[in-house]
């Protein structure tokens, strides 16, 4: 029997419209006539900017919420520094006892004798978070004109849209735009890093109990980034996923893992002489897309079509009982029901077989 289940892999191209419906092409445009498959307004050109259009909203939708966030998050970081300007001349003329307009400039200048070096660091820290997060909102904005630029309408006919659309998507490609944008929210979280430890450092100024808060709240969201960076690399179902980060998950894991195997080594030959570890890690160089495919359809090219069957069913099951409870749509469910009695049909051939 025809394995239903059977893919032929991941695509780089989508072949599918929105909410993932296949169309049939043959009955939305009516053929060509012989010897016009390729002008300018045939068929394969309409088909060729269906998909193009589907599979740019959906890349584009992504990248639009990205300089979203960046911009919202640009605007937050301009409140928080007039909150901290404000705070920082309210708890100067509460030591001072004066009021805030009698407040003087705080001499922290090479030329000033009352300053420290933990002030340096305060203020280098500072503006350097400034430095970075100024940086990713110019970006932000010059990647918004990037895209912008990208998804201009194009004259013309079919072939000629086609044609152009090709054109800027290899250039995409090719300029690395994609990366770019979603390399964008690594340096804001660099910024927001920087910007922590200065102001752990300015709180041991205060109160050591108000810096050991500060520092505190500042440990644990670096050790949770980190953590959950790490854990899509070692569970691939895991959807803390930063895209950029998952290669750098990898390479780091696999440099743990060698560690571990070079010290468990090291330790069999001192205690029981030279003998050859099995099993030495290998650095997976793998997209998280491609890691995500080869995790839910896994090579099965070795095993029979019973195991072959088995090994999709239970996720074919779960799929079909998740769409049968969540849509009051009929003909949804008489379509789930068809499958389900498919998948029963398969479940009987192989167990008879």
């Amino acid at each position: 029997m025809p394995d239903i289940f059977q893919t032929s892999g991941p695509a780089t191209l989508s072949t599918t419209s929105f909410g993932g419906r296949n169309y049939d092409y043959t009955k939305i445009y009516s053929p060509d006539k012989e010897g016009d498959e390729l002008k300018e307004n045939a068929r394969v050109w309409n088909v060729c900017l269906d998909e193009a259009e589907n599979y740019d909203a959906d890349m584009i939708q992504g990248l639009r919420n990205i300089i979203n966030g960046l911009l919202v998050f640009s605007d937050d970081g301009q409140i928080i520094a007039s909150l901290l300007s404000e705070t920082n001349q309210l708890l100067r003329a509460t030591g001072n006892q004066t009021g805030i307009r009698a407040v003087p400039v705080a001499p922290l200048g090479p030329g000033s004798v009352t300053y420290t070096s933990t002030d340096l660091w305060v203020n280098g820290l500072f503006f350097t978070s400034l430095a970075l997060s100024l940086s990713t909102a110019l970006l932000t904005v010059l990647a918004k004109q990037w895209i912008q630029a990208y998804t201009a309408v194009v004259p013309g006919g079919t072939k000629t849209r086609a044609f152009i659309r090709q054109f800027r998507f290899e250039g995409l490609i090719a300029w690395k735009l994609r990366d770019i944008i979603e390399t964008l929210p690594l340096i804001l979280h660099g910024s927001v890093a920087i910007f922590l430890v200065g102001l752990a450092l300015y709180a041991s100024k205060l109160s050591s109990p108000i810096c050991g808060v500060v520092a505190a709240i500042t440990g644990f969201t670096f050790l949770f980034y980190l953590g959950t960076s790490m854990l899509p690399a070692l569970f691939i179902a895991c959807p803390y996923r930063i895209t950029p980060l998952f290669s750098l998950a990898q390479l780091v894991l696999f440099s743990f893992r060698l560690v571990s195997c070079t010290l468990l080594w090291t330790w069999h030959n001192c205690t029981s002489g030279a003998q050859k570890l099995k099993g030495w890690p290998t650095l997976r160089k793998k997209s998280l897309k491609t890691a995500e495919h080869d995790e839910v359809f896994p090579d099965v090219s070795d095993r029979s079509p019973r195991g072959r069957f088995w090994s999709a069913s239970d996720l074919a099951c779960d799929c079909l009982h998740w769409v049968f409870n969540h849509s009051s749509n009929h003909s949804v469910k008489e379509a789930v029901i068809r499958a389900v009695c498919e998948l029963l049909d398969e479940w009987e051939f192989f167990e008879e077989g």
